[in-house]
């Protein structure tokens, strides 16, 4: 009886070893699946970082199309104006001159229409330096 009691203590022995080892396995791999879920926490907060970097770039890029189209439209309203100067000048010039009624009438006519152009344009460039100004906020 003796023999069999020695016998189980060192089974009972020997299993709590195992467990001891097997609980030490654990630990390690719980402290590297900790250290694992740090790293991926680590990666999506740079992941993140890096799509707010590229949502940036964009609007940086959409702004900058904005701001040339402003001088573009800048640029033609100022066509425009000269134009129409031209026109009305030219317009006086023929009043002057008797039997130029039809001409004077489509001239009429014509710079008549400019206004509502140059409105349409001035709306557009308001719009587009809104834009602009809210992309720079």
């Amino acid at each position: 009886m003796e023999s069999t009691l020695k016998e189980l203590m060192d089974q009972a022995s020997s299993c709590l070893i195992d467990i001891k080892g097997l609980h030490e396995e654990r630990i390690k791999i719980l402290q590297q699946l900790s250290a694992l879920q740090v790293e991926k926490d680590n990666l999506l907060w740079r992941k993140r970082e890096l799509n707010v970097k590229n949502d940036i770039a964009d609007v940086f890029q959409r702004s900058s199309a904005v701001d040339s189209r402003i001088s573009d439209l800048g640029i033609e309203i100022q066509k425009r104006i000269e134009e129409r100067k031209m026109i009305e000048a030219k317009l006086e010039e023929a009043s002057r001159e008797p039997g130029r009624k039809e001409i004077i009438e489509e001239f009429k006519a014509l710079v008549s229409s400019f206004p509502e152009e140059m409105g349409t344009m001035q709306g557009q460039l308001r719009k587009y330096k809104e834009a602009a100004s809210d992309f720079h906020s």
